[in-house]
């Protein structure tokens, strides 16, 4: 157990990662995962919060089990916004900001399941949906360089707050001019089949709501872009590091849509395990945070080997530890991205080794009730777009660069904007 000082000032207490299993199982009664977000992300100014009850229900109840239903739409996105952020030059070498193509492909693939067909096609939009995200993080990162006791004071002239203001803004207004000439144009058709239009069905009034549906926008967005952006960064950058494996995953990917009649479905997603190993293996090595079940605790807490915590500490599980254990891993730091395809063949639970499942040797999804909502759209989301650009592109370091190592902001991984060649 560590005891920290944060940028901020605040305290958070790092418990090793064998308490997990016990602190999990508590009511939201004594640890509470909401305040220790809004707390650690400086919601009130940075606006990154956990999901409300209305986004939370619509991921359970509509867009988790409807992702068969969708899987079309996601991969005809992917398809698109691939062409269109990686160029494509059958002779020679094309130089790229790898980070802000991801970016912008998985702005534009989650936009049309968030806003729609037409809106996530629509620049202005895609623009500020991309800004939203990174200005939300970075306001984080700003205010915590101050004391939390001087962020009323400072929070209008942190350049970072008053970007993500403007994009705020911005938002609500494409929001609400979309929604007006969408009714106009499109009175009496059939809705479409996305998020607004789930939600608008069970809560009337949300549909011209726009400050409401731009705060949840806000919410997607940043849960949805940051994370997977910076998941999917990493794949590339090991994909450059570990040429070796292009071969067997671009067979793979090609048996598995062969096998499918060439249609991106659940069950082409379900064939690309090695695939699916090399995406963990990324997270495992590249995580996106040095530490998991952020709480705070409401209530003095006893565990079983008597350790005590007192009401009003800040905790957090270190998973760092977790994924370069030996007594888990066969040499740990080297990446090798067959490892959980192989671990998959050794076992019956096989969904133990799978990108998407949440454990106690993969946290970076969350733990427990609080894990990632929306896990198994992100995972078919960056797997679909993952396969789709190893078709088309072959990839490595420009002459003299490098893997870049992770960057850390706190205990949270920050942009890494790495130039690659494709």
């Amino acid at each position: 157990m560590l005891r920290v000082t944060t940028a901020d000032g605040g305290e958070l207490v790092v418990m090793n990662d064998r308490y997990l299993k016990e602190l999990k199982s508590l009511p939201d009664t004594m640890l509470s995962a909401e305040i220790a977000v809004n707390e650690n992300m400086v919601a009130k100014y940075s606006h990154i919060m956990t999901l409300n009850a209305i986004g939370l229900n619509t991921i359970r109840a509509d867009l988790t089990p409807g992702l068969p239903r969708l899987m079309p739409s996601i991969a005809s996105e992917a398809r698109y916004s691939v062409r269109k952020y990686f160029p494509l030059d059958a002779e020679d070498w094309v130089e790229i900001n790898a980070f802000q193509a991801i970016l912008n492909s998985v702005a534009q693939v989650s936009a049309r399941l968030f806003v729609g067909e037409d809106l996530c096609r629509d620049e202005e939009w895609l623009k500020v949906a991309a800004e939203t995200a990174m200005a939300a993080f970075n306001t984080t990162y700003a205010m915590k360089k101050w004391s939390k006791w001087l962020h009323p004071f400072v929070f209008r002239f942190v350049p970072e707050y008053q970007t993500l203001q403007k994009v705020r803004t911005k938002g609500e207004a494409i929001l609400k001019r979309h929604a007006a000439a969408s009714h106009k144009e499109k009175k009496g058709e059939e809705e479409e089949d996305y998020l607004m239009t789930w939600i608008s069905k069970k809560r009337p009034g949300f549909a011209t709501d726009f400050a409401a549906q731009a705060d949840l926008q806000l919410q997607f967005t940043v849960a949805a872009i940051h994370t997977t952006t910076m998941a999917m960064a990493h794949m590339l950058y090991d994909l450059a590091a570990h040429p070796e494996y292009t071969p067997i995953l671009r067979e793979e990917i090609k048996a598995s849509l062969e096998a499918t009649g060439g249609e991106y479905n659940r069950d082409c997603i379900a064939k690309m395990a090695k695939v699916d190993s090399f995406m963990k293996e990324s997270q495992r090595l590249h995580p996106p945070s040095l530490t998991t079940f952020m709480r705070a605790v409401i209530k003095d807490i006893t565990l079983s080997d008597g350790t005590t915590i007192p009401k009003g500490v800040m905790i957090a599980v270190d998973a760092s530890a977790r994924y370069r254990d030996p007594q888990t891993w066969e040499n740990p730091n080297q990446f090798d991205g067959l490892r959980f395809l192989r671990l998959r063949e050794q076992t019956q639970e096989k969904s133990n080794y799978q990108f998407v499942t949440s454990n106690t040797d993969n946290v970076a999804w969350g733990q427990g009730k609080h894990a990632c909502p929306g896990i198994f759209f992100a995972g078919n989301e960056i797997k679909t777009i993952f396969a789709m650009f190893l078709l088309e592109y072959d990839i490595s370091f420009p002459k003299g660069i490098q893997r870049p190592a992770d960057n850390f902001e706190g205990s949270f991984v920050s942009t890494l904007h790495t130039w690659l060649h494709i």
